[in-house]
């Protein structure tokens, strides 16, 4: 599923992250590893997603120094990575959404793929990353104040969003946001720009964390967790 190495952001003094559900009778606990699902995952599927997971944790947060940022007027808009390997990232993308789609696992619950379940699984097994508009990949970085750096590695479960005429989902990844299109509507022209390209440099377009629904969301988290540990349930 998600890779444990986004998962590590999100330790704090050593400590396995929480997760916690807003499902009734699901309750709070550690996930050291992230969030796994033994039911879809083989000795063969490993082999065949792993150089994928490691091209998206070698891209997104080992390489995340190497991001430069791109300022107008003194306003930060984007972070741009010249160089990384299109194919790998953009199959990173397809096998995630594929792999949450397929899942029995409860933090991937409203992921449901329909007929581009099929679409997604054949383009796994082709090992085919096809062009930008093929599972269109826009990607988001948080940019948020000092006192919302640890909230802003959170990661909420992944959502159905509308985008104009296309639909998609949004996966939390760490600091990223990752919006997948799965459609056979285009994203919007001014997030098609922006979309994972082959011959294009890797554009992760600035987010405000501080003003986002999503600090409001994992505020509320945060003080479960932290009630949780005040009573001494961990």
């Amino acid at each position: 599923m998600i890779p444990k190495a986004f998962f590590k952001e999100l330790r704090l003094d050593g400590d396995a992250p929480w997760m916690v559900s807003t499902r009734a009778g699901e309750h709070k606990k550690r996930a050291p590893t992230g969030v796994y699902d033994n039911h879809i995952v083989c000795e063969q599927c490993e082999v065949r997603f792993g150089p994928w997971d490691q091209a998206a944790v070698e891209t997104l947060i080992q390489r995340a120094g190497d991001q430069k940022p791109y300022f107008s007027k003194g306003e930060l808009l984007a972070h741009v990575l010249r160089d990384y390997d299109y194919k790998k990232v953009k199959m990173f993308f397809i096998s995630l959404l594929w792999r949450a789609g397929v899942s029995s696992q409860g933090f991937y619950a409203s992921v449901s793929l329909g007929p581009f379940e099929r679409q997604a699984r054949q383009a796994i097994l082709d090992e085919n990353a096809g062009d930008s508009r093929f599972f269109s990949v826009f990607l988001g970085r948080w940019n948020a104040s000092a006192r919302q750096q640890n909230l802003a590695k959170a990661m909420l479960s992944p959502n159905k969003n509308r985008y104009g005429n296309a639909i998609g989902y949004r996966f939390y990844l760490s600091n990223y946001i990752a919006e997948i299109k799965c459609s056979n509507s285009r994203f919007p022209r001014e997030m098609e720009h922006a979309c994972l390209d082959p011959d294009r440099p890797l554009v992760l377009l600035s987010r405000s964390f501080d003003e986002s629904a999503e600090l409001r969301v994992m505020r509320h988290v945060a003080k479960v967790v932290d009630s949780a540990l005040r009573d001494g349930r961990h």
